[in-house]
């Protein structure tokens, strides 16, 4: 199976994406750890483990319709490429139409560091 990513033109910002209570950010940590936020709310986001992503994004997708939910996938250096793999077939298991990959910014990254307790299921 071939996996095609369809990239956004323009710069590599979330500001593509206006509305942002549709939009849930996965910043893809190491060991197996994800860091996720909806909207702009970084402050309100939660470490998760990968073995919960599958229904996180199930339960955000339904509370919007399939044209306004966004996905905005930040790889880490720490993570791994199998992760990041994995969580782009969660795109399609999900019917995710909306999704795309970016860097993570400084402010995530410091944030992320700071915040190291991971949200159990």
């Amino acid at each position: 199976m071939n996996l095609h990513l369809n990239e956004p033109k323009g710069d590599n910002s979330d500001t593509i994406y206006q509305n942002t209570e549709t939009k849930l950010t996965l910043v893809l940590l190491g060991n197996d750890l994800i860091f996720g936020y909806k909207g702009n709310n970084i402050s309100g986001g939660k470490r998760y483990l990968y073995s919960i992503i599958r229904s996180l994004i199930a339960e955000e997708s339904k509370k919007y319709s399939p044209d306004e939910f966004v996905v905005i996938i930040k790889p880490t250096k720490e993570s791994s490429y199998k992760n990041t793999v994995d969580v782009l077939d969660e795109m399609i298991i999900n019917n995710i139409k909306k999704y795309a990959m970016r860097d993570i910014t400084k402010e995530e990254q410091k944030f992320v560091m700071m915040n190291r307790k991971i949200t159990e299921p």
